[in-house]
């Protein structure tokens, strides 16, 4: 609850103190005055306390009056402003607080609030505490300490929840997005509903506060979908992290990962991911490879006891077969090196044909969008004319006497997507392929690099002394050994990179799950009841208030954006709907305002909701709604007693429309003596 007992206006100028307090009653609230009376500074006077200028268009002291800022005007004469406040003593149902915001005062800045623990407006005393807190600045809204904002949730009872940016990223629901559910300042707010509402990044923020408002069970649905999102995106990251480390553990061991998915998937066998690597003409997975690389360290285990001279015969055996395989493996190299160019050539062609195709799916859909909307699609060739010479040409290739139709634009359209889908399968089935022959290539230049160093070592073991160790079978020993080294310990990583894998793919799988579960019917059967009954109350107070525009039948409140619609049902289709406001009349509209701000409040009043149970109107007698209309309007405002509201309104300046529009209301009327800022005597 948020009811305003009082407001005060302090204004120290070059002659003296001037302002005015006014104090505020429960139900209706009525300032009436003339215009250029003060009004509006009253009523920005109220935002500007509770840190809620952004209705109005900007922050701080920008937004606020001369008056209270540069110069008041007394008589005929003006008087320099040296320093100003604004003190607002407000209610929550159980404590009093009053907050006090400077406007001009050479030592304080604007976003500076003090809080005093009392009714220092309507009762003051000397014994209250005072805190000091901040608005409009970070931490304004979660700072427990000096977050002015942070702390007027918790003064309303409210607990605002986490909502999802446009960038996908959780926040606030803050309060300033709410406010304008409450407030409408008159020269935008009418334009249309939540016209005011600040940009705070938040998506769909009309929704999240009706949600918050109405204090509907969809709501905790939506948290959990924030909460899914947040961790979806979360595992999304991880998978991405983890699958660069399976690349580069592949990358350092020439190997490659097949089954192996950039994205996350749900894993139900861990084994059919395995690292292979390719050398001597075949492929090997890891455990293989290790073993076979250990029989060859064997192997040369026994032979390093040789000398040169007695490994002579086969070292030039060795050398020749070395030599063989130098020249099979570069010949393979160059006709692989070859294939991935043709590979890569046929990989920029489907590119480009996807792009000429996707250009002409584009055209013919816009052709299609044309048509549709009743316009003429000229094309040169349809007019039997070359669009490059302009010369006329046959229609067909066919023979004489062949009837043939042509395509309609439709056919087109399937046509196309159907060979864009195509090229898409060859263009990922092509960029495979170049990745599959570049792992290859580059076993097979490492390989080469290997027997060209074979090669140079068994050089030089022939040219050395007979009677001395083999140094070529010493270091293809020590080479052997280090490879089963580092394919025994990439072996363990691999095994740590599958149980991380796995472990995400577990999550992952939960999330999938989650997901599936919030994709019903989001609405309790409270939440239905709740908006049945925004819709009744709508429709009751519309009719209460002379809307004329449309049948009430026709009427609805959408389900997904909680705001009035116009609803038809064409014969065999779907209902289609669309705003309201585009349906009526300028003064009709602003009755749809009036019926469906009330309609908030007491549905929230009814069933549980979070409304501040205030509503605070700047000049609702917009586009010459009648005075008929508005005292309907006032009326439903005066009889709820529990809740408050204050409305701003000069009567078109007609003491005789204001007794017409309030007669037999229960409310307290406030004016002014000319102007509300006076000269105080001290």
């Amino acid at each position: 609850m948020l009811h305003l007992n009082a407001l005060r206006l302090e204004i120290n100028t070059t002659n003296g103190l001037y302002g005015v307090t006014i104090p505020f009653e429960s139900g209706l609230n009525i300032i009436r005055a003339d215009n250029t009376s003060g009004k509006s500074t009253v009523f920005q006077s109220i935002l500007y306390a509770l840190g809620f200028e952004e209705l109005i268009g900007l922050k701080n002291d920008k937004t606020m009056q001369s008056v209270l800022k540069d110069a008041v005007i007394d008589g005929e004469s003006s008087f320099q402003v040296i320093q100003s406040a604004i003190s607002l003593e407000i209610f929550n149902g159980q404590q009093t607080i009053t907050v006090k915001r400077s406007v001009v005062n050479e030592k304080r800045k604007p976003q500076l609030i003090d809080v005093t623990f009392g009714p220092q407006i309507t009762k003051n005393e000397d014994t209250y505490e005072l805190r000091q807190m901040y608005v409009h600045d970070k931490g304004a809204a979660s700072d427990e300490i000096y977050g002015f904002h942070a702390f007027l949730e918790e003064f309303l009872n409210w607990n605002l929840p986490d909502v999802i940016d446009t960038n996908g990223n959780s926040t606030k629901l803050y309060m300033p997005l709410i406010a304008p559910s409450f407030i409408v300042e008159q020269k935008s707010g009418w334009s249309s509903f939540f016209a005011t509402i600040p940009w705070y990044g938040v998506k769909n923020a009309e929704e999240r506060v009706i949600e918050f408002l109405l204090n509907l069970d969809v709501f905790q649905n939506e948290q959990s979908r924030i909460s899914l999102n947040i961790n979806k995106r979360l595992i999304q990251e991880k998978w991405t992290i983890l699958f660069d480390d399976f690349q580069n553990l592949a990358e350092k061991g020439n190997a490659e990962v097949p089954g192996l998915e950039p994205f996350p998937v749900i894993i139900n066998n861990i084994n059919e991911i395995y690292f292979r690597v390719f050398r001597n003409d075949k492929y090997f997975l890891v455990p293989d490879l290790i073993e076979e690389l250990t029989d060859e360290f064997d192997q040369l285990n026994q032979q390093t006891e040789v000398t040169v001279g007695e490994n002579l015969e086969k070292n030039q055996i060795r050398l020749n077969l070395l030599n063989d395989n130098l020249l099979k493996i570069g010949f393979r190299y160059q006709q692989l090196s070859d294939e991935l160019l043709h590979e890569k050539e046929k990989f920029r062609q489907y590119a480009q044909q996807r792009k000429s195709v996707q250009e002409d799916l584009d055209k013919n859909k816009s052709a299609e969008k044309m048509l549709r909307l009743g316009g003429d699609v000229h094309a040169q060739v349809a007019n039997n004319l070359c669009p490059t010479c302009g010369q006329g040409i046959n229609d067909s290739l066919l023979p004489e006497g062949v009837d043939q139709v042509p395509m309609q634009i439709s056919e087109n359209i399937n046509f196309l997507s159907s060979q864009l889908k195509m090229l898409v399968a060859f263009i990922n089935s092509q960029r495979a392929k170049i990745q599959e022959k570049d792992n290859v290539l580059a076993a097979y230049n490492n390989k080469l690099n290997e027997i060209r160093q074979e090669i140079r070592n068994i050089k030089r073991d022939l040219v050395s002394d007979e009677r001395l160790p083999s140094e070529e079978l010493i270091e293809r020993k020590i080479n052997t050994k280090r490879l089963v080294n580092f394919y025994v310990e990439l072996l363990e990583k691999i095994e740590s990179l599958k149980n991380r894998l796995l472990l995400l793919s577990k999550e992952w799988e939960k999330i999938k799950q989650r997901e599936a579960d919030l994709s019903g019917d989001f609405f309790s059967v409270l939440d239905r009841a709740k908006i049945q009954l925004l819709q009744d109350t709508f429709l009751k107070l519309l009719k209460d208030f002379n809307y004329q525009s449309k049948d009430k039948n026709a009427i609805k409140i959408s389900t997904d954006k909680y705001l009035p619609v116009i609803e038809v049902r064409l014969p065999n289709e779907k209902p289609k709907s669309y705003d309201i406001r585009f349906d009526s009349s300028g003064s009709d509209h602003i009755r749809c305002m009036w019926a469906y701000y009330v309609a908030l409040l007491e549905t929230s009043k009814r069933l549980g909701g979070n409304h501040p149970k205030l509503l605070i109107f700047d000049e609702p007698q917009q586009q010459s709604a009648s005075t008929t209309d508005f005292h309907a309007f006032l009326n439903e405002l005066s009889i709820n007693e529990d809740t408050q509201s204050i409305v701003f309104a000069s009567f078109q300046n007609s003491i005789k429309d204001f007794e017409e529009a309030t007669v037999g209301l229960k409310f307290t009327k406030i004016e002014s003596n000319g102007r509300f800022v006076q000269k105080v005597e001290v």
